[in-house]
Protein backbone atom coordinates (compact mmCIF):
# COMPACT_ATOMS: atom_id res chain seq x y z
CA UNK A 1 0.00 0.00 0.00
CA UNK A 2 1.34 3.50 -1.00
CA UNK A 3 2.21 6.16 1.60
CA UNK A 4 -0.20 8.52 1.55
CA UNK A 5 2.12 11.38 1.29
CA UNK A 6 4.66 11.88 -1.80
CA UNK A 7 7.39 14.12 -1.43
CA UNK A 8 8.98 15.02 -4.79
CA UNK A 9 12.44 16.02 -4.42
CA UNK A 10 14.92 17.42 -7.24
CA UNK A 11 18.11 16.98 -6.54
CA UNK A 12 21.93 17.24 -8.68
CA UNK A 13 25.47 17.06 -6.94
CA UNK A 14 24.44 18.84 -4.11
CA UNK A 15 25.09 16.46 -0.79
CA UNK A 16 25.89 19.38 1.96
CA UNK A 17 22.49 20.51 1.02
CA UNK A 18 21.13 17.67 0.44
CA UNK A 19 21.89 15.97 3.91
CA UNK A 20 20.14 18.78 5.38
CA UNK A 21 16.91 18.49 3.87
CA UNK A 22 16.56 14.81 4.31
CA UNK A 23 16.88 15.79 8.20
CA UNK A 24 14.40 18.02 7.67
CA UNK A 25 12.46 14.68 6.37
CA UNK A 26 13.24 12.47 9.46
CA UNK A 27 11.96 15.25 11.91
CA UNK A 28 8.60 15.12 10.54
CA UNK A 29 5.92 14.41 13.38
CA UNK A 30 3.75 12.82 10.45
CA UNK A 31 5.31 9.82 9.04
CA UNK A 32 3.13 8.55 6.66
CA UNK A 33 5.19 9.89 3.64
CA UNK A 34 7.74 8.48 0.82
CA UNK A 35 10.54 10.86 -0.92
CA UNK A 36 10.72 10.03 -4.63
CA UNK A 37 14.47 11.49 -5.13
CA UNK A 38 14.60 12.86 -8.54
CA UNK A 39 18.12 12.80 -9.22
CA UNK A 40 20.01 14.50 -12.26
CA UNK A 41 23.47 14.28 -10.91
CA UNK A 42 23.76 10.38 -9.69
CA UNK A 43 26.91 10.86 -8.02
CA UNK A 44 28.28 8.15 -5.13
CA UNK A 45 27.60 11.01 -2.63
CA UNK A 46 23.84 10.76 -3.32
CA UNK A 47 23.68 7.12 -2.53
CA UNK A 48 25.38 7.35 0.37
CA UNK A 49 23.31 9.89 2.20
CA UNK A 50 20.30 7.93 1.18
CA UNK A 51 21.90 4.40 2.64
CA UNK A 52 22.03 6.40 6.20
CA UNK A 53 18.51 7.87 5.35
CA UNK A 54 15.48 6.74 7.97
CA UNK A 55 12.83 6.96 5.56
CA UNK A 56 10.66 4.88 2.56
CA UNK A 57 12.37 6.60 -0.80
CA UNK A 58 12.62 5.55 -4.41
CA UNK A 59 15.59 7.24 -5.98
CA UNK A 60 15.13 8.01 -9.69
CA UNK A 61 18.67 8.57 -11.76
CA UNK A 62 17.90 10.61 -14.44
CA UNK A 63 19.95 12.17 -17.45
CA UNK A 64 21.54 15.91 -16.63
CA UNK A 65 20.01 18.73 -18.92
CA UNK A 66 16.10 17.46 -18.23
CA UNK A 67 13.81 20.97 -17.31
CA UNK A 68 12.48 21.81 -13.88
CA UNK A 69 8.77 20.60 -14.74
CA UNK A 70 10.34 17.54 -16.43
CA UNK A 71 12.20 16.25 -13.47
CA UNK A 72 8.75 17.17 -11.11
CA UNK A 73 6.91 15.04 -13.79
CA UNK A 74 9.21 12.07 -13.12
CA UNK A 75 8.39 11.97 -9.73
CA UNK A 76 4.52 12.12 -10.46
CA UNK A 77 4.75 9.25 -12.55
CA UNK A 78 7.13 7.32 -9.74
CA UNK A 79 4.40 7.62 -7.07
CA UNK A 80 0.59 6.93 -6.57
CA UNK A 81 0.06 8.25 -3.24
CA UNK A 82 -3.22 10.45 -2.08
CA UNK A 83 -1.23 13.75 -1.69
CA UNK A 84 1.39 15.20 -2.98
CA UNK A 85 4.06 18.08 -2.12
CA UNK A 86 7.95 18.92 -3.60
CA UNK A 87 10.35 19.55 -0.92
CA UNK A 88 14.12 20.30 -3.06
CA UNK A 89 16.99 19.69 -1.91
CA UNK A 90 17.95 23.03 -0.64
CA UNK A 91 15.20 23.70 1.64
CA UNK A 92 13.20 22.36 4.52
CA UNK A 93 10.06 22.33 6.47
CA UNK A 94 9.21 22.82 10.51
CA UNK A 95 9.29 19.59 11.99
CA UNK A 96 5.19 19.77 11.98
CA UNK A 97 4.98 20.80 8.35
CA UNK A 98 2.82 17.50 7.22
CA UNK A 99 1.09 17.45 10.74
CA UNK A 100 -0.59 20.67 10.13
CA UNK A 101 -0.93 20.56 6.45
CA UNK A 102 -2.86 17.68 5.79
CA UNK A 103 -6.23 17.70 8.57
CA UNK A 104 -7.65 21.02 6.05
CA UNK A 105 -7.57 18.61 3.28
CA UNK A 106 -9.14 15.41 5.85
CA UNK A 107 -12.02 18.21 7.19
CA UNK A 108 -14.23 17.89 4.00
CA UNK A 109 -14.26 21.90 3.40
CA UNK A 110 -16.00 21.74 0.02
CA UNK A 111 -15.65 20.16 -3.06
CA UNK A 112 -13.29 22.67 -4.93
CA UNK A 113 -10.87 22.19 -2.36
CA UNK A 114 -8.22 20.65 -3.94
CA UNK A 115 -4.91 22.07 -1.90
CA UNK A 116 -3.54 23.42 1.22
CA UNK A 117 -0.70 26.40 1.21
CA UNK A 118 1.36 28.24 4.19
CA UNK A 119 3.29 30.57 4.88
CA UNK A 120 7.07 30.64 3.88
CA UNK A 121 10.33 31.60 6.03
CA UNK A 122 13.26 33.39 3.71
CA UNK A 123 16.67 31.85 5.35
CA UNK A 124 19.14 33.75 3.68
CA UNK A 125 22.63 32.19 4.38
CA UNK A 126 26.71 32.06 3.65
CA UNK A 127 28.98 29.57 3.76
CA UNK A 128 31.41 29.95 6.51
CA UNK A 129 33.18 26.50 6.57
CA UNK A 130 33.32 23.37 3.75
CA UNK A 131 29.59 21.79 4.55
CA UNK A 132 28.64 24.49 6.64
CA UNK A 133 26.02 27.15 6.19
CA UNK A 134 25.52 29.87 8.36
CA UNK A 135 22.13 31.85 8.52
CA UNK A 136 22.79 35.88 7.99
CA UNK A 137 18.92 36.46 8.29
CA UNK A 138 15.73 35.23 8.40
CA UNK A 139 12.00 37.06 7.79
CA UNK A 140 8.50 36.11 6.03
CA UNK A 141 8.91 36.31 2.80
CA UNK A 142 5.44 37.69 1.55
CA UNK A 143 3.08 39.79 3.72
CA UNK A 144 0.82 37.84 5.87
CA UNK A 145 -2.30 36.11 3.76
CA UNK A 146 -5.30 34.72 5.52
CA UNK A 147 -6.57 33.22 1.98
CA UNK A 148 -6.07 32.69 -1.64
CA UNK A 149 -7.90 34.02 -4.55
CA UNK A 150 -6.73 33.88 -8.54
CA UNK A 151 -6.08 37.23 -8.54
CA UNK A 152 -3.54 37.23 -5.68
CA UNK A 153 -1.27 34.87 -7.65
CA UNK A 154 -1.72 36.41 -10.97
CA UNK A 155 -0.02 39.67 -9.48
CA UNK A 156 3.11 37.32 -8.56
CA UNK A 157 3.44 33.93 -7.02
CA UNK A 158 2.27 34.39 -3.56
CA UNK A 159 3.83 31.02 -1.76
CA UNK A 160 7.15 28.79 -2.52
CA UNK A 161 6.53 25.22 -4.40
CA UNK A 162 7.30 23.60 -1.24
CA UNK A 163 4.47 25.12 1.16
CA UNK A 164 1.88 23.75 -1.11
CA UNK A 165 0.51 20.33 -0.58
CA UNK A 166 -2.05 18.89 -3.22
CA UNK A 167 -4.48 16.13 -4.22
CA UNK A 168 -3.24 13.67 -7.05
CA UNK A 169 -6.78 14.02 -8.44
CA UNK A 170 -6.48 17.92 -8.68
CA UNK A 171 -3.33 17.41 -10.21
CA UNK A 172 -4.56 15.07 -12.63
CA UNK A 173 -7.50 17.12 -13.54
CA UNK A 174 -5.41 20.48 -13.26
CA UNK A 175 -2.53 18.34 -15.81
CA UNK A 176 1.34 17.92 -15.42
CA UNK A 177 4.25 20.41 -15.11
CA UNK A 178 5.12 22.41 -17.97
CA UNK A 179 8.78 21.14 -19.60
CA UNK A 180 9.26 24.12 -22.00
CA UNK A 181 9.34 26.40 -19.18
CA UNK A 182 13.10 27.31 -17.66
CA UNK A 183 11.59 28.13 -14.39
CA UNK A 184 8.60 29.90 -13.21
CA UNK A 185 7.14 25.97 -13.74
CA UNK A 186 5.65 25.94 -10.49
CA UNK A 187 3.61 29.36 -11.03
CA UNK A 188 2.10 28.10 -14.25
CA UNK A 189 1.14 24.83 -12.30
CA UNK A 190 -0.01 27.44 -9.45
CA UNK A 191 -2.19 29.42 -11.82
CA UNK A 192 -3.86 26.39 -13.74
CA UNK A 193 -4.92 24.73 -10.27
CA UNK A 194 -6.63 27.91 -9.00
CA UNK A 195 -8.49 28.23 -12.13
CA UNK A 196 -10.18 24.62 -11.12
CA UNK A 197 -9.74 24.03 -7.41
CA UNK A 198 -9.81 26.31 -4.16
CA UNK A 199 -6.74 26.03 -1.70
CA UNK A 200 -6.63 26.25 2.19
CA UNK A 201 -4.15 29.06 3.79
CA UNK A 202 -2.71 27.62 7.26
CA UNK A 203 -1.60 30.40 8.64
CA UNK A 204 1.60 29.91 9.95
CA UNK A 205 5.09 29.68 9.01
CA UNK A 206 6.24 25.89 8.09
CA UNK A 207 7.92 26.30 5.33
CA UNK A 208 11.49 27.60 4.69
CA UNK A 209 12.94 28.69 1.72
CA UNK A 210 16.96 29.46 2.11
CA UNK A 211 18.48 31.64 -0.22
CA UNK A 212 22.40 31.71 -0.87
CA UNK A 213 22.85 35.56 -2.03
CA UNK A 214 26.36 34.93 -1.95
CA UNK A 215 26.46 32.37 -4.52
CA UNK A 216 25.60 33.77 -7.73
CA UNK A 217 26.36 30.46 -10.18
CA UNK A 218 26.96 26.85 -9.74
CA UNK A 219 24.95 23.88 -7.95
CA UNK A 220 25.03 25.66 -5.05
CA UNK A 221 23.39 28.69 -6.20
CA UNK A 222 19.40 29.83 -6.44
CA UNK A 223 17.75 29.94 -9.62
CA UNK A 224 16.47 33.21 -8.51
CA UNK A 225 19.88 34.59 -8.70
CA UNK A 226 21.79 32.39 -11.43
CA UNK A 227 19.03 32.02 -13.81
CA UNK A 228 17.80 35.89 -13.16
CA UNK A 229 17.04 36.28 -16.94
CA UNK A 230 15.01 32.82 -17.44
CA UNK A 231 12.78 34.11 -14.88
CA UNK A 232 11.92 37.25 -16.64
CA UNK A 233 11.78 35.36 -19.64
CA UNK A 234 9.39 32.55 -18.93
CA UNK A 235 7.30 35.49 -16.91
CA UNK A 236 6.88 37.22 -19.97
CA UNK A 237 6.21 33.59 -22.00
CA UNK A 238 3.58 33.06 -19.72
CA UNK A 239 1.81 36.07 -20.01
CA UNK A 240 1.85 35.98 -24.13
CA UNK A 241 0.87 32.32 -23.98
CA UNK A 242 -2.36 32.87 -22.14
CA UNK A 243 -2.85 36.19 -24.11
CA UNK A 244 -2.17 34.42 -27.82
CA UNK A 245 -4.79 32.03 -26.08
CA UNK A 246 -7.60 34.73 -25.93
CA UNK A 247 -6.41 36.27 -29.20
CA UNK A 248 -7.31 33.01 -30.87
CA UNK A 249 -10.40 32.50 -28.85
CA UNK A 250 -9.42 29.85 -26.76
CA UNK A 251 -8.41 31.76 -23.61
CA UNK A 252 -10.15 32.62 -20.20
CA UNK A 253 -9.05 36.33 -19.81
CA UNK A 254 -6.18 35.41 -17.43
CA UNK A 255 -3.79 36.90 -19.90
CA UNK A 256 -5.08 40.10 -20.12
CA UNK A 257 -5.57 39.69 -16.13
CA UNK A 258 -1.90 38.98 -16.16
CA UNK A 259 -0.58 42.03 -18.69
CA UNK A 260 -2.62 44.44 -16.34
CA UNK A 261 -1.39 42.81 -12.83
CA UNK A 262 2.35 43.24 -14.68
CA UNK A 263 1.26 46.95 -15.59
CA UNK A 264 0.37 47.33 -11.56
CA UNK A 265 3.65 45.75 -10.78
CA UNK A 266 5.74 48.27 -12.64
CA UNK A 267 3.39 51.26 -11.51
CA UNK A 268 4.15 50.43 -8.24
CA UNK A 269 7.68 49.76 -8.55
CA UNK A 270 8.16 53.36 -10.19
CA UNK A 271 6.08 54.66 -6.99
CA UNK A 272 8.89 53.17 -4.73
CA UNK A 273 11.25 54.64 -6.19
CA UNK A 274 9.92 58.20 -6.34
CA UNK A 275 9.20 57.69 -2.86
CA UNK A 276 13.09 56.57 -1.88
CA UNK A 277 14.40 59.45 -3.84
CA UNK A 278 11.91 61.79 -1.76
CA UNK A 279 12.63 60.36 1.02
CA UNK A 280 16.31 60.54 0.53
CA UNK A 281 16.48 64.46 -0.88
CA UNK A 282 13.87 65.11 2.45
CA UNK A 283 16.92 63.71 4.46
CA UNK A 284 19.25 65.43 2.32
CA UNK A 285 17.36 68.95 2.99
CA UNK A 286 16.96 68.21 6.64
CA UNK A 287 20.67 67.84 7.41
CA UNK A 288 21.02 70.77 5.03
CA UNK A 289 18.29 73.18 7.17
CA UNK A 290 20.25 71.94 10.84
CA UNK A 291 23.53 72.98 9.84
CA UNK A 292 22.06 76.24 8.18
CA UNK A 293 20.52 76.34 11.39
CA UNK A 294 24.09 75.99 13.68
CA UNK A 295 25.45 78.33 11.55
CA UNK A 296 23.16 80.53 12.20
CA UNK A 297 23.53 80.31 15.92
CA UNK A 298 27.22 80.31 15.43
CA UNK A 299 27.22 83.58 13.60
CA UNK A 300 24.50 85.04 16.17
CA UNK A 301 26.73 84.26 19.54
CA UNK A 302 30.17 85.69 17.71
CA UNK A 303 28.23 89.32 16.83
CA UNK A 304 26.99 89.77 20.50
CA UNK A 305 30.72 88.53 21.86
CA UNK A 306 31.93 91.06 19.63
CA UNK A 307 33.59 94.30 21.81
CA UNK A 308 31.51 97.47 21.83
CA UNK A 309 27.72 95.21 20.65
Amino acid sequence: MPARVSIITRTFDRPVLLKRMLESLSAQTYQDWELVLVDSGGKDSTKALLKNFNGPFKHKVTAAGQSLGALLNIGLDSSESELVTVLDDDDTWSPDFLEKMIPPLDAGLGTTLGGVVCWSTCVRESQKAEGFWETVESFPLEEPFQDLTIYDLIVRNRFTIHAFVFLRSAQESVGRYDEHLVVAEDWDFNLRFLQKYDVYVVPELLANYHQRLSVPDGVSANTINSAISHHRMSAASLVNKHIREELNGQGTGLGMLMAQARMENSIMRRLQLFESRFLFASEKIGKIDARTKQMKDFLAKRMENQPGK
